[in-house]
């Protein structure tokens, strides 16, 4: 009485799994009908259920796991003699079957050359056992990631795009390079007069000096302010031509004519456009101003000037402040600080 009493609550949720699963099959919800088939089969295991599994992995285009499931059932119902088994194990052994031509498979290729001790091999996130290498195993379709490791070795990855139906890909797992031991010191054949790796390290820290963020940030400007000054010409040229158009249907609005209503609105419509080019001018003219302020202020500084700095107890930080005031007939920019 107690084992039942300790069983009884498992088999209650997964019965109420189940049938969840069903009731969210039929409202198309097959992501969350798999999960609850999943949950179910884990607290009560039963064939019915790995059947239910197996159909709702096929129908979210997870063919191969599918067809793994298919097989279980169809192994657990071998030899049955009751009619609902015999029945479970017919299904499976249909559905298998018509599983099997769709298949994608992967095919890993380790040639004996790339065979080295300790190796191994990763899909994703599953070890690859050494026997299932060199064969063409079914696989869900999908994106996969393949790791190469060894002790010793620099690890090697790929990543393979394979198809839902039909596709079978191959991947070959090259021979890793040996890890290069780390340099504490001064090697055979090397010389620390003149202090050749120094200097060559020189040039990249100079290429990155010269990119400094203000100088990023003035790159960023000079674009923005090209968007807007080209937006202001468009604009421009649309207002030119609105107001063309608009003296053509009324040459003189103090005399009167039969589209003057229309001219009026379009007279509103390219003075609006005409504003927007203004400002858009402005803009660019503005974003050009400080992009030049930030290139100038955004120069490395000599690491001769900069110890020096240091030494005196001077801030090496340049402090810069750029403020643009903007009012409807005039803009201004103004650039304060250090530098």
């Amino acid at each position: 009485m107690a084992r039942w009493a300790h069983a009884q609550p498992a088999a209650g949720d997964a019965e109420a799994l189940f049938r969840q699963g069903k009731q969210l099959m039929v409202a198309g919800k097959l992501a969350e009908a798999c999960a609850a088939f999943d949950a179910s089969q884990k607290l009560d295991p039963k064939v019915t259920t790995l059947l239910n599994q197996a159909n709702c992995r096929e129908k979210i285009d997870q063919l191969a796991t599918a067809l793994g499931l298919f097989l279980e059932g169809e192994r657990l119902t071998r030899g049955a003699t009751d009619k609902a088994s015999r029945q479970m194990n017919a299904i499976a052994i249909e559905r298998a079957g018509k599983l099997q031509p769709r298949l994608s498979t992967l095919l890993v290729s380790v040639p004996a050359g790339s065979r080295i001790e300790g190796l191994e091999i990763l899909r994703s996130t599953e070890v690859l056992a050494p026997e299932s290498w060199n064969r063409a195993l079914p696989i869900d379709g999908g994106t996969y990631r393949i790791v190469a490791r060894a002790p010793g070795y620099d690890e090697w990855s790929s990543t393979v795009q394979v198809a839902v139906e039909r596709a079978t890909v191959t991947l070959e797992i090259p021979r890793l390079r040996a890890t290069e031991p780390a340099r504490s010191g001064p090697g055979v054949g090397s010389s620390t007069q003149g202090a050749p790796a120094p200097l060559a390290a020189e040039e990249p820290r100079r290429s990155r000096a010269l990119w400094s963020t203000r100088r990023k940030l003035s790159a960023a400007a000079v674009g923005g302010g090209a968007i807007a000054l080209i937006a202001g010409s468009v604009l421009g040229v649309s207002a030119k031509h609105q107001q063309r158009e608009a003296h053509a249907l009324c040459p003189d609005p103090q005399l009167g004519c039969d589209d003057a209503d229309l001219a009026n609105e379009i007279i509103r419509s390219g003075h609006g456009r005409a504003i927007g080019a203004n400002v858009a001018f402005g803009v660019g003219a503005a974003a050009v101003i400080a992009a030049g302020v930030l290139w100038l202020t955004g120069a490395p500084e000599s690491g001769r000037l900069a110890r020096a700095r240091r030494g005196a107890g001077i801030p090496g930080a340049r402090r810069v402040v750029i403020v643009p005031i903007a009012a409807p007939e005039q803009l201004l920019v103004t650039a304060s600080g250090s530098f």
